[in-house]
């Protein structure tokens, strides 16, 4: 098994939950500080792929903040100040209830997920949804999956490679296929000079059907009835054009190559398999 790990595919990122002033909350809702009960998401705040997801409750008597970006973005903050900053702006923070931090890895799934005794799942098989590093679901549905795989092999006391491989196959073909589209989106913005993730939404060019495909992990692709609604920010971007044209054509070969995926483990099937994903993604060999 190859674990990959690059600066460029991996996000640092913290969230704390807190008790609330019930006065300063009650105030900050009526000055437009936050809705209460609302979630918010800043993007591009701390560079192209950073988030800033915050949540309030006054009923709850809670407030929760998110904040994640690439860790090779070097204009940002350590995650914690830019975490500390934000509950001291809001101004209706108490007591931390929890929280805590870590390294995501947004990049698509593992290509190989299996080996002889030893399966990864979840965020170590780089499960995560690529364009905002959500990774609860997936790893519940990895986890599920490896079970269906594993109890049988562990009942026969086979646990190779060959036995473990319909999981790999099962989550590849599925939703793996939709993550390795969506790593394909992640990788057309973070290539775009001098236009912000912020200034994308705003234009129109990033729509939010685009947001519900991301949050719901949908196919992604472009739905003729919001081509409308896009063209202005287009002509405000016209390089932008040739490159959402070029991302089109790239996620369909993505989605029929993950279809492909070997049913079963064969090494010479796979590693052809292998080498034609690396070719699709612009990657040299591990």
């Amino acid at each position: 098994m190859q674990f990959h790990d690059d600066e460029g595919d991996v996000v640092t990122a913290e969230n704390r939950l807190h008790a609330i002033d019930g006065d300063r909350a009650t105030a900050a809702v009526r000055r437009g500080v936050h809705g209460d009960g609302e979630v918010w998401s800043r993007v591009g705040e701390f560079g192209g792929y950073s988030t800033v997801y915050s949540h309030l409750s006054i009923a709850a008597g809670t407030a929760y903040v998110l904040v994640g970006f690439k860790r090779a973005d070097r204009i940002a903050p350590p995650v914690g100040i830019a975490v500390d900053r934000f509950i001291e702006q809001q101004g209706y923070y108490g007591q931390k209830l929890r929280g805590g931090g870590g390294l995501i890895r947004i990049r698509h799934s593992l290509d190989k997920m299996v080996a002889d005794g030893f399966v990864a799942i979840g965020e170590a098989a780089n499960t995560v949804v690529p364009v905002h590093g959500s990774g609860v679901a997936s790893a519940m549905l990895t986890g599920r999956l490896a079970a269906k795989a594993a109890a049988p092999a562990l009942e026969t006391g086979d646990t190779s490679t060959r036995a473990l491989w319909p999981f790999a196959a099962d989550y590849q073909r599925g939703r793996g296929r939709i993550l390795a589209a969506f790593d394909v989106v992640r990788k057309m913005v973070d290539e775009i000079p001098g236009v912000d993730a912020g200034e994308l939404f705003e234009s129109g060019i990033i729509h939010r059907d685009d947001v519900l495909r991301g949050i719901l992990v949908r196919t992604p692709g472009l739905d003729p009835r919001t081509l409308a609604s896009r063209i202005p920010g287009m002509l405000r971007h016209p390089a932008m054009i040739p490159r959402i044209v070029r991302m089109g054509l790239t996620l369909k070969k993505v989605m029929a190559h993950y279809a492909r995926y070997p049913m079963r483990y064969d090494p010479a099937a796979f590693g052809a398999w292998a080498d034609e994903k690396r070719r699709l993604f612009g990657e040299r060999a591990e």
